[in-house]
């Protein structure tokens, strides 16, 4: 009878257990809530949590994305330093106590940078426990975005069974387009939502 959420507070992924009645659990987390912060920069605050999925064995996830800040060599003849903020999908596994699960990734958490612009959307788990997470990736603002989909083991390694390295990306369209929820339907096959465009996938082949 828990109701859970999932987003954004002050620049963290935030995740919320509310009673029936839509007041917080103040059993869960801090006061009802658990905030986790992605990147590996203590004071980013620039994260943006949006999609929200649970296994078989109650533990939760959040995905979204994460801007990692990279240290970057204008020329290498003339090295001069400057931070450039790199988007990478961002994933968080969280125990059915609110806890994070540092069997999963690195102390529970997983990045993946698809290309320079990389944005994580909505979550799903499939029946054998792989993560699939719908997004989009671009070479740079310029650049039309391109509809894809990374898909995870239950350990959060990239499943490398999927595609090219666990990593599915595609244009369907001129202008380009992002890939916004996975679902996983009856037949256990992935069926991701995007702009103007659904792509289904075979639940354990390369196949689409």
């Amino acid at each position: 009878g828990k109701i859970y959420a999932a987003g954004s507070i002050n620049g963290n992924f935030m995740l919320a257990r509310l009673n029936r009645n839509g007041t917080f659990d103040r059993r869960f987390g801090r006061h009802g809530l658990v905030q986790t912060n992605p990147t590996k920069r203590r004071h980013c605050r620039c994260s943006i949590g949006q999609g929200l999925a649970r296994d078989r064995q109650g533990r939760l996830l959040i995905s979204g994305t994460a801007l990692p800040g990279e240290r970057l060599s204008v020329n290498s003849l003339n090295p001069r330093w400057h931070t450039v903020f790199a988007r990478a999908v961002a994933l968080v596994r969280y125990m059915p106590s609110g806890r994070r699960d540092r069997t999963f990734g690195w102390q529970g958490i997983v990045r993946t940078r698809v290309n320079r612009n990389t944005f994580g959307r909505g979550v799903a788990v499939q029946r054998d426990g792989r993560i699939v997470v719908a997004s989009s990736s671009a070479a740079g603002w310029d650049r039309p975005r391109r509809f894809t989909v990374v898909r995870y083991r239950p350990n959060g390694r990239r499943d490398r069974s999927f595609f090219r390295n666990g990593i599915f990306t595609a244009s369907f369209l001129p202008w380009g387009g992002s890939a916004w929820q996975p679902l996983i339907d009856r037949q256990g096959r992935v069926v991701v939502a995007g702009d103007r465009v659904v792509a289904r996938f075979l639940p354990g082949s390369r196949r689409r």
